[in-house]
């Protein structure tokens, strides 16, 4: 049977659950909120409103693992 698809589909990226087995990982919401002292200096006073936003789960490092770098940056 011929798959509908002209590329191949990427791997589902699970994060583990603690006892075993795995949790597929669809999206990732990520809230932030700059430090005070960066705020201050842009003018923002000492507290700002939380921001939001997304990564794609291929971002997810599983516990214990390392996160490789591209090759031309250090950090």
């Amino acid at each position: 049977m011929a798959r509908p698809w002209q590329f191949p589909l990427f791997p589902v990226s699970c994060a583990a659950i603690e006892g075993g087995g795995g949790f597929p990982v669809r999206r990732i919401y990520w809230v932030g909120r700059k430090y005070a002292a960066n705020a201050r200096e842009t003018g923002q006073g000492d507290r700002k409103r939380p921001f939001f936003f997304t990564k794609f789960p291929d971002m997810l490092a599983p516990g214990g693992s390392a996160i490789v770098y591209p090759p031309a940056t250090a950090d």
